[in-house]
């Protein structure tokens, strides 16, 4: 442990090169458990469109742990989901950062009463606040909540985030030196080899090859020692982390490229903005194996934990020249694990145009509008929503899916990223005025599972926004959410229960709100998404009978209604 201190005091003090000019100040944070820290995920590891934001601190496996101030401050936001971070708390420190506090079952007594007042006032369960400055002040070390399982936590745990005030930023918690035994090398899986172009080729084929290693006495090697090579060409490493208390398979900290000796790319998940999270689509090999990142940059990669690029990182192979390629592999506390291979460049011939290939019916140039039309579909993407150039394509089916009311939109392929939202139009058949509201756009996967994507009609077509390429149809959705009692009937006696609960359902379009009320006074559920669970957890309810009312609706504007009487 003698040497993961000195890392991470080294780092703390010491800007990296590239980064903002910020120093860290080690012990400024107190742990915000009493317990030795463990983690199930870490800063920067891959998720499903995003970057993990933070450090997923394990709580034994139960809610309830008592959950400190890591520093002075001040609440100064506080978010209520049945969703997401669940509920969480933000707290504004002197030192210009802030710390967030996520998943949360529930907040001390004074959070806990300002919290309830507001959601008395606005008479919702979901709310979202910003005290001001002097409402709520924090000392280092008081407890400010219990840790829990809210939102969409898969599990009980702390999600814990350090902010810049100023920027918003997300930094990573580690370089406040937040104690953990980590031992553990970085796992190596594989190592990528991508074809960037149409003229180049990897062991002869224009596709991406992936290597296996194996590990021999500690060191990683290749299954296969020499990869044949021509054109220009990208790499990629997939690999996890571990750390001596837990199991988990975490992120990387950083990684470094060599080619013949001289490093032509290094990333550092140091930090990064909210913004560019989402450019994880471009960083990983999409397409393929979503866990390989790759150490090459598209045209239109803005992601900012870059550190030493040449060329983005791409490689033009000459032919007879062979290339010694070099991966380091570190996570945060020093340890670090090597694989070499080779490229050996081989002649290529210049691709001929294949006659048989169907032409795109558009270029899409990643910095422009992008605007394509048709009878009954129109689509326009704002500039820089695309990570490179594409050749797009379309295809109309005149048979639609069970379900839907449209033809299916097949919008270029899903296996495209789209980094934030462009228009889409579909036109809408003639619909009774009673359906004109039930109607929505729908993606739909490869299993036929329908997505709600919303939207609007206005002068025959339905309009959205979406973020992702794929098959698209209108549908209606005419159905209300369901609504099941889970412990409560008419006329029963719930003297002994804690609480009323129901599990709430919408199969196309999703709960959009709900509003309970016992007789006819508004009352506070709390909505579990996950569980699809509303519970009321009683207090002050007055001996005898008394009438309970709950309506939920969907995003159509369906509503299911539930009335029950039930004595206390």
């Amino acid at each position: 442990m003698l040497k993961n201190c000195l890392f991470v005091c080294f780092l703390s003090f010491f800007t990296i090169k590239g980064a903002a000019q910020t120093t860290y100040e080690p012990g400024y944070f107190r742990s915000p458990l009493d317990i030795e820290l463990s983690l199930a995920g870490n800063f920067g590891e891959l998720r499903n469109n995003h970057f993990h934001s933070g450090l997923d601190i394990k709580t034994q496996n139960k809610e309830g742990l008592k959950i400190y101030a890591v520093a002075d401050g001040y609440v100064s936001r506080i978010k209520i989901s049945p969703f997401g971070y669940g509920k969480s708390i933000y707290i504004t420190h002197p030192n210009g950062y802030i710390s967030l506090y996520a998943h949360l079952q529930g907040f001390n007594d004074t959070i806990g009463t300002y919290i309830r007042a507001e959601q008395f006032k606005q008479e919702n369960f979901a709310i979202e606040i910003f005290p001001p400055k002097g409402r709520l002040v924090i000392k280092q070390g008081d407890i400010i909540a219990l840790s829990g399982n809210t939102g969409g936590s898969t599990g009980p745990h702390l999600h814990f985030e350090i902010r810049e005030e100023r920027t918003e930023k997300i930094v990573n918690p580690l370089y406040w030196g937040f104690a953990l035994k980590d031992n553990q090398k970085p796992v190596i899986k594989e190592v990528a080899i991508f074809p960037i172009d149409i003229n180049s080729r990897v062991n002869k084929l224009n596709k991406p090859f992936f290597l296996k290693v194996t590990k021999v006495n500690g060191i990683y090697k290749p299954l296969v020692d020499t990869i044949k090579a021509c054109g220009k060409i990208g790499l990629g490493i997939e690999g996890y982390d571990m750390e001596d208390l837990s199991s988990n398979k975490n992120g990387i900290y950083a990684i470094e490229m060599k080619v013949n000796n001289k490093k032509i790319y290094s990333s550092v998940f140091e930090k990064f903005a909210f913004d560019e999270t989402r450019y994880i689509n471009c960083y990983v090999d999409y397409p393929y194996h979503k866990n390989t990142q790759r150490s090459f940059l598209l045209k239109n990669n803005r992601l900012g934990i870059y550190k030493d690029i040449i060329d983005r990182g791409i490689l033009t192979i000459a032919t007879d020249s062979v290339y010694k390629i070099e991966y380091e592999a570190k996570d945060f506390f020093g340890n670090i694990s090597v694989i070499r291979f080779y490229l050996k460049g081989i002649a290529g011939n210049i691709v001929a145009k294949d006659s048989s290939v169907v032409k795109p019916l558009a270029i899409f140039h990643f910095a422009d509008t992008n605007k394509f039309t048709t009878q009954d579909l129109s689509i326009l993407l704002p500039p820089n929503i695309l990570y490179e150039d594409i050749q797009f394509t379309y295809k109309c089916s005149k048979a639609p899916l069970s379900g839907t009311i449209s033809n299916l939109h097949s919008i270029h392929s899903k296996l495209t990223p789209v980094h934030s939202y462009y228009s889409i139009s579909i036109r809408c058949p003639e619909l009774p005025e009673k359906l004109k509201d039930k109607a929505f756009i729908a993606s739909i996967d490869n299993a036929k599972k329908t997505y709600n994507e919303g939207g609007i009609l206005e002068n025959g077509y339905i309009n959205t926004q979406t973020r992702s390429f794929g098959n698209f149809a209108i549908a209606l959705d005419t159905t209300p959410p369901v609504i099941k009692p889970l412990n409560i009937s008419n006329n029963k006696i719930i003297t002994g229960q804690q609480n009323i609960s129901f599990k709430v359902t919408d199969d196309l379009t999703g709960i959009v709100s709900y509003r309970g009320t016992i007789d006819g006074k508004w009352v506070l559920f709390e909505y579990d998404g996950k569980k699809d669970k509303l519970t009321y957890e009683k207090e002050n309810l007055s001996k005898g009978k008394h009438k309970l009312s709950l309506e939920v609706k969907d995003d159509r504007k369906n509503s299911g209604v539930l009335n029950i009487e039930f004595i206390e």
